[in-house]
């Protein structure tokens, strides 16, 4: 599965938000799921949300698709309006920055 492709991983549910290497899902039974798609950025926005907000994380779940480790953080559906106004907060040099960190290919737009 190429990156491109990630939005057709099974269960995921409706896309409603799509930030580079960041995106926000809303499954069938309401729950948010932000995938991010690198350790580094998954550290760094863990740290943030814990620290610098008041959202509440349900659970984390690692996956494998094709030698790509994803990372999934869960919430309830309650939190969708902070969540996207935390994604649109970042900046997206500082996530290109850490993303490039493992990753073995350039980011272009």
């Amino acid at each position: 599965m190429k990156i491109e492709n990630l939005t057709d991983l099974p269960l995921m549910g409706k896309l409603i938000f799509d930030a580079k290497h960041i995106k926000l899902f809303k499954s069938s039974a309401e729950e948010l799921t932000l995938l991010i798609e690198d350790t580094e950025l998954f550290d760094y926005l863990d740290d943030c949300l814990i620290e610098k907000t008041n959202i509440r994380i349900n659970h984390y779940q690692q996956i494998n698709v094709n030698s790509l480790i994803l990372y999934l953080i869960f919430f309830d559906n309650d939190q969708e309006e902070k969540l996207i106004e935390f994604i649109n907060r970042l900046d997206t040099n500082e996530i290109n920055k850490i993303w490039s960190l493992n990753s073995k290919k350039p980011d272009v737009e």
